[in-house]
């Protein structure tokens, strides 16, 4: 079974399921366009060592390193492709990540700090903050109070 993987649609809105991934960011299985490969090829693209970009390729060109591919990735032209897509997939997982952080920064508030007890000097006063939500994340209806 393989990790979970990031399914971009790009004819269509992702809607309000925002996923968090820590999986390869290679196009979902069932991606027609992106069939090229296997699932299990697009594993074995390394995208972190800068496969496909013209840095990595100059480096290869110059004899500056040596890369032993795996089969389905001995061609540049491949490499080539498929960083485009992985780059284009990076952009949309880096999209969602800034529209989660927004929602959780929209939907709480921080107060404090809050401090137990009368500041003194000589002690330190039990302290701490406080964290509301601004939204109602649950089931079911919304209880007041809270």
């Amino acid at each position: 079974m393989h990790p979970p993987v990031v399914s971009i649609h790009p004819d269509r809105k992702s809607g309000a399921k925002i996923g968090i991934t820590t999986a390869h960011p290679v196009p979902h299985s069932r991606t027609t366009s992106y069939a090229t490969w296997t699932i299990d090829e697009w594993l074995l693209f390394d995208y972190r060592a800068g496969w496909g970009t013209e840095a990595f390729e100059e480096k290869i060109d110059d004899g500056e390193i040596e890369v032993e591919f795996p089969e389905a990735w001995e061609d540049v032209a491949d490499r080539e492709e498929a960083r485009e897509i992985v780059d284009a997939n990076l952009e949309k997982i880096e999209e969602k990540a800034a529209l989660r952080k927004q929602v959780m920064e929209n939907g709480s508030r921080i107060d404090g700090p809050v401090f137990d007890g009368a500041l003194a000097g000589g002690g330190t006063p039990a302290w701490g903050m406080r964290v509301r939500r601004r939204v109602w994340a649950g089931n079911g209806e919304r209880r007041t109070g809270r």
